[in-house]
């Protein structure tokens, strides 16, 4: 598979928070992850951790590094399933309810471009106003609710802060709001890289 080995060794660490972790998950020596990170740290000339007793926490920099990371690491994996034949994949579906703003001028776009990656997933868009999200969550009527305000009773990300020429909201804060034990969460986490990948 296309892959940036260093790169992947970072990621892993800023994951596992733990070089022995990230050596064992990696199958490489603890000694082996230490000098690929410090051959990126020599590079950028400056820490991407700080090390703790038995743990690393990533510094500013090293919070860029891992935006960067899991984009490019993304794009491999993305490059690698239109490249090599993949597996017949059971058919997944994602429903996506979003404010109409973002589902018109936003969502299109990234669900085209995950549906290429992804080809066995289809993904649904659905118009609804903010106030619905939590509902249709509760009732896993959805997978993902984008909205243009944070809910009050469950965890939000920020997805993106975006212009949307020729909207009312010219800059706009995206919200996501997903459940983690939702059972497609597989799906669910690859199409947000996806989406922070090609937004």
């Amino acid at each position: 598979m296309l892959n940036d080995f260093r790169l992947k060794v970072f990621y892993t660490c800023a994951i596992k928070g733990n070089f022995t972790k990230a050596a064992k998950e990696l199958g490489i020596t603890q000694p082996a992850v230490s000098s690929h990170i410090a051959e990126i740290e020599n590079d950028i000339h400056d820490q991407v951790f700080i090390r703790k007793k038995g743990q690393v926490v990533l510094t500013e920099k090293g919070k860029i590094l891992l935006d960067y990371a899991e984009r490019i690491l993304h794009l491999y994996a993305c490059a690698h399933r239109e490249l090599v034949p993949q597996p017949a994949e059971t058919h997944k579906h994602l429903n996506i309810a979003a404010s109409t703003v973002i589902a018109k001028a936003l969502l299109p776009r990234l669900a085209e471009s995950f549906c290429k990656i992804y080809p066995s997933t289809t993904i649904t868009i659905l118009e609804r106003e903010d106030e619905e999200m939590e509902d249709l969550l509760q009732s896993k009527a959805i997978d993902i609710a984008f909205t243009l305000s944070p809910s009050d009773t469950r965890q939000t990300n920020i997805f993106a802060t975006i212009n949307i020429t020729g909207s009312d909201y010219p800059m706009s804060t995206i919200y996501m709001i997903f459940d983690k034990h939702n059972r497609k969460v597989e799906s669910i986490e690859n199409f947000i890289m996806s989406c922070k990948t090609h937004k």
